[in-house]
């Protein structure tokens, strides 16, 4: 148990002096609390990447096994692996999965592939596997070492959302790119001000983007 006194009181004004200290420490215990619950409620909402790019990896469903064991609600996979796909099924856990930077020139050109690779990677597990976004390419626009992948990424989104529409999932599942922070050539210093940031890569965009400006897609 623990005991505290209020030095320099003694008797009654000790009470007094103990009665005013709970009054103002009992708001700043409420709020920790608070604090948290909200943090434990919000846990689901959490999510982690699944990369397996690594030795002596756990099997998918032991892996995901772990991932459900932490209380995590969401988990990137940076492929469209079947047996991962597969060990995710009936999990509740929200999935990403991902078009590869080698996928991204034969998608972006063809939508016959564009819709062979949904049926198999998306139509094939959903609803088992709560698919509901699909990243089409990984951080490309830091691959200065291959430019021509920067000017493929919106028309592989664009196949790929055509694909959603032929099998009725548009509703269901985003399309989407990621990029890393080196996107931007000056970072954001305060919340408030983002005025100070310019994004060097945009311009070699801006062509292809401007080409597909009225396309039924949202980045």
């Amino acid at each position: 148990m623990l005991s505290i006194r209020v030095l320099g009181y003694s008797g009654a004004d000790e009470a007094t002096a103990m009665e005013a200290l709970a009054l103002f420490l009992l708001p700043c215990i409420l709020t920790v609390a608070s604090e948290v619950s909200a943090m434990r409620s919000s846990a689901l909402t959490m999510g982690i990447n699944y990369g397996r790019i690594a030795d002596n990896l756990p099997p998918p469903p032991d892996a995901i096994r772990l991932i459900q064991s932490m209380g995590l609600g969401h988990v990137k996979i940076f492929d469209s692996n079947p047996e991962v796909l597969d060990a995710l099924a009936y999990t509740g856990l929200q999935v990403v999965i991902s078009v590869t930077n080698e996928e991204l020139p034969i998608i972006a050109s063809s939508q016959e592939v564009s819709d062979q690779w949904v049926d198999a990677h998306v139509n094939a597990h959903y609803p088992a596997t709560l698919i509901n976004v699909i990243n089409v390419g990984n951080e490309v626009l830091s691959k200065s070492s291959n430019q021509t992948l920067w000017y493929q990424i919106l028309p592989a989104m664009l196949n790929i959302y055509a694909s959603l529409v032929k099998f009725n999932l548009q509703q269901k599942i985003k399309v989407t790119t990621s990029s890393a922070m080196d996107v931007l050539a000056h970072h954001i210093h305060h919340p408030r001000d983002p005025s100070g940031t310019t994004f060097p890569y945009l311009s070699c965009n801006q062509s292809c983007i401007s080409s597909h400006r009225h396309d039924p897609i949202s980045f």
